[in-house]
């Protein structure tokens, strides 16, 4: 979905508008703009900016613990609530069977996507 934006960017000392967004998957915003003004010799030119996050990198942080496309009880759901009850390590993934595309099935994958995607404080 592209929608109108307020906002500015500056050729040559001259502000510009942004004339559309778009809201990734992966939370990073695209900006776009026509570059040229009547009488510029630019005309036909544009300005694409991808931002990846605001102050700091974008967090995509999501229910799928393990990343592997999905949202399951007997995984991302079962990992969260022993997270939630304070256990750490192997004792968060012990008897858990990951998809093979799983991005993360180890608990220092793990701890580290909640940590730096989803703002946990785990020990």
């Amino acid at each position: 979905m592209i929608s109108p934006l307020a906002g500015s960017w500056y050729i040559d000392g001259q502000a510009r508008g942004w004339s559309a967004a778009v809201m990734q998957p992966d939370g990073k915003v695209v900006l776009a703009a026509p570059q040229a003004q009547s009488g510029d010799s630019t005309k036909g030119d544009f300005l694409v900016a991808r931002y990846h996050g605001f102050p700091s990198e974008a967090r995509n942080c999501s229910l799928d613990i393990d990343g592997d496309g999905v949202v399951l009880a007997t995984t991302d759901s079962l990992m969260h609530a022993r997270i939630a009850l304070g256990m750490t390590g192997s004792a968060v993934t012990s008897g858990i069977t990951f998809a093979p595309n799983a991005l993360r099935s180890n608990w220092a994958a793990i701890r580290t996507y909640l940590v730096t995607q989803c703002a946990m404080v785990i020990p």
